[in-house]
């Protein structure tokens, strides 16, 4: 049976569709290794070989890397936060000849000519 299974396996494989170098293709990757880790410490510590000592072996170090946020408050932020804002001085308002007055100083961008010509005429 498995004889017939692999005639009929070999048998649909073609070379106008490529089916035939999908088998070859997975062969020749190579298979990615896992090598073991093992804690930087002194003395050096035992080595991790499998996912799960992997694993702890990490959350330990993470555990020993970072730590929590300190939610006391900072009392110069605060009293920055505390304080008001200045407001700005107000801008004067301007009109629309000065608006034409400034547009016809600056140079119109290539492609652009045409539609500032129509908006300096208005």
């Amino acid at each position: 049976m498995q004889n017939e299974s692999f005639k009929a396996y070999v048998s649909s494989l073609r070379r106008d569709d490529n089916t035939i170098w999908n088998p070859i293709k997975h062969k020749k990757k190579p298979t990615a290794s896992q090598p073991p880790i093992r804690k930087n410490s002194t003395p050096p510590g035992p080595w991790a070989k499998s996912d799960k000592e992997k694993a702890e072996l990490f959350a330990e170090h993470l555990s020993e890397v970072f730590s929590p946020h300190d939610d006391d408050p900072n009392p110069e932020v605060e009293q920055d936060l505390a304080t008001p804002v200045h407001q700005h001085e107000r801008l004067k308002p301007f009109t629309l000849n000065e608006i034409k007055k400034r547009n016809h100083k600056v140079k119109p961008q290539k492609g652009t000519r045409n539609r500032t010509h129509y908006c300096h005429n208005a």
